[in-house]
């Protein structure tokens, strides 16, 4: 529920000016009011992904990190999260990361669906994304830790502008009270 939650404020705060994830850029979400782009590519999340593979536990490729897998404008992309820490494992001489799930992080949720935003924006005449190159995935990643200034501003007051160093974060309306209790739509 809580990576549903962070990737809907997401989505609203990347739609919003100065970035501009409108329909017509091939935004996600199921229905496009504005007739604009191709709806019914909600995003999807899928909390702990993996975590019980391996006897029970998360596997070796499914630990310290999240993914997305995104295709094409009107078919939804898949933000995998998985968990940090490998089981058993002494932190830190075994294992880098201290052990938490990813799927409650929202710089995890924010950097990786920020990483779809150049796989829908640099596409070719027949709308396939054309960053699929390992090049092409590690300028997505900077991209994405790029734009994680403007994370601060998802909880910012219009009125309220926050800065980072000396550039100006972008202001949004502040997001609803995340509770595991209150339902939330889909976009």
């Amino acid at each position: 529920m809580q990576a549903f939650y962070f990737a809907n404020v997401w989505h609203d705060h990347l739609q919003d000016a100065p970035i501009g994830f409108t329909e017509a850029a091939g935004n996600f979400q199921q229905v496009n009011s504005s007739g604009q782009g191709i709806g019914g590519d909600p995003m999807h999340t899928q909390a702990l992904d993996g975590a019980s593979v391996a006897n029970g536990l998360p596997d070796a490729n499914r630990i310290d990190n999240a993914r997305i897998a995104t295709p094409p404008d009107g078919q939804s992309a898949i933000i995998q999260m998985y968990l940090y820490h490998l089981p058993g494992a002494a932190y830190p001489s075994g294992d880098p990361f201290l052990a938490v799930d990813s799927t409650n992080e929202a710089d995890s949720t924010y950097h990786e669906y920020t990483n779809a935003l150049p796989q829908r924006l640099l596409v070719d005449a027949n709308n396939a994304p054309v960053l699929n190159s390992w090049q092409g995935r590690a300028c997505r990643s900077a991209g994405a830790t790029g734009i994680r200034p403007t994370m601060r501003s998802v909880t910012a007051t219009r009125s309220t502008p926050r800065r980072l160093g000396n550039s100006r974060m972008a202001r949004t309306k502040p997001p609803a009270e995340p509770s595991s209790t209150r339902a939330t739509t889909a976009r």
